[in-house]
């Protein structure tokens, strides 16, 4: 089964890290929301310094990782906390 390939982009330190696979761009999104929610953690605590990255495509039946041929950020951790504040202010 091929998955999607992501990680987390370290703005201020320039790095990459937290690889994580994913079906898709919203359930990636919902992780890493769970993440930077989380202000006990270093991206909760400062979530604008951080953005989810797709970075390719894992296959689980072959262990190949096939890299995009450019990295696309997703979303940025300050955008997906304002995100689902606003989702939570129409319910």
């Amino acid at each position: 089964m091929k998955v999607n390939a992501y990680c987390v982009y370290d703005i201020k330190v320039q790095i990459y890290q937290h690889l994580f696979y994913a079906p898709n761009h919203s359930v990636a999104i919902r992780s890493f929301h769970s993440v930077i929610r989380n202000t006990n953690t270093p991206l909760g605590e400062y979530p604008g310094d951080y953005n989810l990255v797709h970075i390719g495509e894992w296959n689980d039946e072959t262990a190949v990782l096939t890299p995009l041929s450019g990295l696309y950020t997703v979303i940025n951790g300050q955008e997906v906390l304002d995100r689902y504040a606003a989702m939570d202010n129409k319910e």
